[in-house]
């Protein structure tokens, strides 16, 4: 790995990479990642987890638009975009009822596959599979 690559290209690289918390997960890819997303995404732990990954989709989001415009088609960006709006905390939504929920959830390392059905809620905060998958598709 290089120093100065894209957040996406960074996240698709370390897919499988664990973290004690999600936080981590992206502020430790911060000090790898170019400087157009320093200004976007600053490492503070009063934020949750949850809240942080929303931030680093959107940045994707902002990179695959503004700066890699010829590398990815109009039907790609929707494909991402469609899969971040229907995940459960939205991370392409800024709107302060949506932030709120967003840093009230501490189920972000919940995996659904580790749940028995008799003690599953089925409200698993989906974000970090949902980042994984768009930086998947992004450098597939």
């Amino acid at each position: 790995m290089a120093f100065g690559e894209s957040l996406g290209w960074l996240l698709r690289r370390t897919i499988d990479a664990e973290s004690s918390k999600p936080h981590d997960y992206i502020y430790a890819l911060l000090t790898l990642a170019d400087d157009r997303c320093h200004g976007a995404i600053r490492p503070s732990y009063d934020k949750s987890g949850c809240l942080v990954i929303c931030q680093a989709i959107g940045w994707m989001e902002v990179e695959s638009t503004e700066y890699f415009k010829t590398k990815f088609t109009p039907g790609w960006q929707e494909d991402c975009r469609a899969l971040a709006e229907n995940a459960r905390h939205q991370p392409l939504d800024d709107s302060p009822h949506i932030n709120m929920e967003r840093e009230r959830c501490s189920r972000l390392h919940h995996e659904q596959g580790a749940c028995s059905e008799e003690a599953c809620s089925g409200q698993h905060c989906d974000v970090l599979e949902v980042c994984r998958r768009i930086a998947k598709m992004m450098f597939a």
